[in-house]
């Protein structure tokens, strides 16, 4: 259990996690990093983050793709089975990502954001009457981390995820429920019920008009699958 230490707000400013952005980021990188290490694959050249970026998703992506086609390769070796490790250090990656995920869902679960199921009239407007999804998730993305949020010893947002899960509260479209996909997973502005402007080329989730049924998006190109990308919005 000494490879567990999740990073407080402190550790996060030295390793230059500045924006809610760059904590999306870096939990992508760690649960990256924790697939790697299940398998054994050595990940030599960390990601800078306190290198100047001017697209810190497209950098992130091009690091991303390159672990995952080691990881791609390695599992997809036919004459040798890959073995899974599940060690300290993959708990520690593991944990550190999971809380680095509430930590990021905590800053959508304001009274700004949190609309009644009652008052969320379509999939695109799930935060805000006024804002689309999208334009909140940038408007997130954009703002200083949240020291309070970080410092506290808490799993709110995982377990309000949870609440809509399982909560029975009434929720006609899943709306609720939805939020947690969109703001993990949107990439794009023109999600309409019933997905009638739904660009596969565009997107990595296609959310069905149920909500509940996930498909993933395969791009035609396989080098730029390799993972569900969290990062390109």
């Amino acid at each position: 259990m000494k490879d567990v230490k999740v990073p407080n707000y402190k550790d996060l400013i030295k390793l230059a996690i500045k924006t809610n952005l760059d904590l999306k980021v870096y939990f992508s990188y760690q649960l990256t990093l924790f697939v790697a290490n299940l398998f054994g694959i050595e990940v030599k050249k960390a990601f800078d983050f306190k290198e100047q970026h001017d697209d810190i998703n497209l950098d992130y992506y091009k690091y991303n793709s390159n672990i995952w086609k080691k990881i791609m390769t390695k599992l997809n070796n036919k004459e040798s089975k890959p073995q899974i490790a599940f060690t300290s250090e993959s708990l520690g990656l593991l944990m550190n990502a999971l809380f680095e995920i509430n930590w990021y869902i905590q800053n959508f679960t304001t009274d700004d954001y949190n609309l009644d199921s009652k008052e969320m009239l379509d999939d695109n407007y799930i935060f805000s009457k006024d804002k689309t999804d999208l334009e909140i998730i940038k408007e997130v993305n954009a703002k200083i981390i949240d020291e309070s949020i970080i410092n506290a010893t808490n799993i709110d947002a995982l377990l309000e995820f949870f609440y809509d899960l399982f909560s029975g509260e009434t929720d006609k479209n899943s709306y609720k429920l939805l939020r947690t996909f969109k703001i993990l997973f949107q990439v794009d502005d023109d999600i309409t019920t019933g997905n009638t402007n739904l660009s596969f080329n565009k997107k990595i989730l296609k959310i069905n008009k149920t909500t509940l049924s996930l498909n993933l998006v395969i791009d035609q190109q396989m080098e730029k699958l390799r993972m569900v990308n969290w990062i390109h919005s």
